[in-house]
């Protein structure tokens, strides 16, 4: 992690978005496709409550470094949005890679919930908190 990263990640947790923002962007101008720096920068965004905006870093990302937890940011910030069967396609893409993600099938279950699929929706749910419950019960 470069140090305009570490102090990205500080100036976040210190509540000052726009300076974590500006940080992150610098970084990313000198590691352009830094993974773990376009993530702070996608979590900014999403704390600045930017759904647009997270959406399209979403997409930038995907594009060559998918994976289940951008997926699951992108699902999220579009069923805020209100773009529900975007959020549903980003959900099923994230659970293609990761099945038993539970964050994501909760997510998951949210979404046929507001598409009225409540048999299924309800379904869903037992699913994630069985998954979550697996992942908190100690091997």
């Amino acid at each position: 992690m470069g140090v305009l990263q570490r102090l990205a990640t500080a100036a976040r947790s210190a509540g000052d978005l726009g300076e974590a923002l500006s940080l992150i962007d610098r970084e990313l101008g000198l590691y352009p496709r830094s993974r773990k720096a376009r993530i702070v920068r996608l979590n900014v965004l999403n704390q600045m409550g930017d759904g647009e905006e997270v959406v399209a870093e979403a997409d930038r990302i995907l594009e060559d470094q998918p994976s289940p937890d951008v997926h699951l940011s992108k699902a999220t910030s579009l069923f805020e949005l209100g773009r529900i069967d975007e959020a549903h396609e980003a959900a099923t893409a994230g659970l293609a890679m990761a099945p038993e993600d539970p964050d994501l099938t909760l997510m998951l279950a949210n979404i046929l919930k507001k598409q009225g699929k409540e048999e299924e929706a309800l379904k869903t749910k037992a699913r994630a908190e069985a998954l979550h419950a697996q992942r908190q019960t100690p091997k």
